[in-house]
């Protein structure tokens, strides 16, 4: 590179260490708004910066980050740690919604820089190129940046000329972002029609341990509510994978990574219940539940310390070791050996026939405990859908896809309501003993809650109509390989 820069005169050359975080929510919030956020450090008078890109239409802005050193390897950040109150944080915090910012990709680079002048003392320009550092045995990468002024300038010219002939550099601005952005992969690959069954069902599989796997440390670091939230429902995705298609899978680990995964699930719901009962109170019950809130705070902190026990127990981690296991193997004679289209097309059928069976005897008086089967039926056939959807598209697919996660949200309210009121009663003894604000203040949320049930017993109606409706049902007929459903 150096032999290059045959100009004139050239200042002395600084050289610069940076180290690089590309952070996003684990749901790429960022990501899907077209928004980028970079953490960078080094030794440098500005300090610590985020740099932030596609905000405002597509406008940058550079501005100081605060990144403890003792934060900097762990495994994310709430935004107040990162920006203090300013423009940034407010736009960053409307698109993230309370999520906590994690890092996506790492990067290590030298940064060389050079300022070219004519011999005159005339600024002809910069040169800045980035070498990537630690990349363990991976293609070194440059990176170059050339800034110059004075275009017709012979000198400059030939310059840009030499530099842009290179071989092994990235003339682009930004080509650490580029890089990071291929750096993160897919995060799942959808299933290949043609493909067996069995395969099929092992990558699903992995794709939710690996769901799992990122989230655990969000959990235990309590970031943010949602890294539990979407362990559990990785979780509960798996088991539905096993109770529906596992049998496509050979072998004893099936039946044991079904037993886990029940452990799992059952071992996370105390914490959640308890996190959206917070969230419900916090939000309705004013300074008068503030009691009832730490209270509530301190069994959900003791509940959470047991989670994190056991995430980090030789139980938990023989666990994900089966489930691992389960995901490796080659294709198989068993029933699975079949391409995953007939398979999936049956199941769904099968599934919804399920599902249908509860919806055709539910009614607005029904039962809880029929609203919770039918809601529990749904998922599973959902989960179904959304795992196999390139096998199962069309118009008749994508109408009961978009019905039943109507119907299903419309399920999930009543039984989020149901268990919250549950949890509720439990704490009547502690209103009672801090005062009449505090019972007041329980009574509007228990008030609220009931309203809310029964707005969505009455709205079950419609929307059972809609997934019980003929043209689905022959639909799920035809799936299923059945003359009546």
């Amino acid at each position: 590179m150096r032999d290059l820069l045959q100009v004139p005169r050239r200042d002395r050359e600084a050289v610069e260490v940076i180290d690089r975080r590309w952070v996003d929510t684990f749901d790429r919030r960022l990501r899907r708004a077209g928004v980028s956020m970079l953490l960078s450090w080094g030794r440098r008078p500005e300090g610590d910066r985020a740099e932030i890109a596609g905000v405002d239409g597509g406008s940058a802005w550079s501005v100081p980050c605060h990144l403890p050193r003792s934060r900097r390897n762990e495994s994310g950040w709430r935004l107040e740690q990162l920006l203090s109150e300013g423009p940034a944080a407010v736009v960053i915090g409307r698109l993230i919604g309370g999520r906590a910012l994690l890092p996506i990709a790492r990067l290590r680079t030298r940064k060389h820089t050079i300022s070219l002048r004519a011999p005159r003392g005339r600024a002809l320009g910069e040169v800045r190129w980035e070498e990537r550092l630690g990349s363990r045995g991976a293609t070194p990468r440059t990176w170059l940046r050339v800034t110059l002024v004075g275009a017709g300038h012979r000198s400059t010219e030939e310059l840009r000329r030499r530099l842009v002939g290179m071989g092994g550099l990235e003339t682009s601005s930004g080509g650490w972002l580029v890089w990071l952005d291929r750096a993160e992969g897919a995060r799942s690959r959808p299933v290949d029609p043609a493909e067996p069954s069995d395969q099929a069902v092992r990558r699903i599989l992995r794709d939710l341990l690996a769901v799992v796997a990122a989230n655990a440390p969000g959990v235990l670091a309590d970031l943010d509510v949602e890294f539990l939230h979407d362990l559990r429902v990785a979780v509960r995705r798996a088991r539905s994978a096993l109770k529906l298609v596992g049998d496509c899978l050979p072998g004893a680990g099936v039946a044991r990574l079904a037993a886990d995964l029940r452990w799992m699930g059952d071992l996370t719901t105390p914490t959640r219940d308890m996190d959206v009962l917070l969230q419900a109170l916090s939000s309705t019950g004013g300074a008068a539940a503030e009691p009832l809130l730490r209270h509530l705070a301190e069994r959900r902190a003791q509940s959470w310390s047991r989670l994190s026990t056991q995430i980090r127990s030789s139980r938990w981690k023989t666990a994900l070791r089966r489930w691992a296991a389960v995901t490796r193997g080659g294709s198989s004679a068993v029933p699975g050996g079949r391409p995953v289209e007939a398979l999936a097309r049956e199941r769904a059928g099968r599934a919804y026939r399920r599902a249908l069976r509860r919806a055709l005897a539910l009614g607005p008086a029904s039962p809880p405990e029929r609203f919770h089967s039918l809601r529990k039926r749904c998922k599973e056939l959902r989960y179904l859908l959304e795992f196999f959807a390139p096998t199962l598209d069309g118009g008749e697919y994508r109408e009961l896809l978009t019905v039943l996660r109507s119907l299903q949200d419309c399920l999930g309210e009543f039984q989020d309501t149901q268990v919250q009121e549950s949890e509720l009663l439990k704490l009547a003894p502690m209103a009672a003993t801090s005062g009449p604000e505090a019972v007041l203040a329980l009574g509007r949320l228990d008030h609220q809650l009931r309203e809310r049930r029964e707005r969505a017993r009455q709205a079950v109606v419609p929307r059972v109509e809609a997934f019980t409706q003929p043209k689905l049902r022959r639909w799920a007929r035809a799936a299923a390989g059945r003359e009546r459903a």
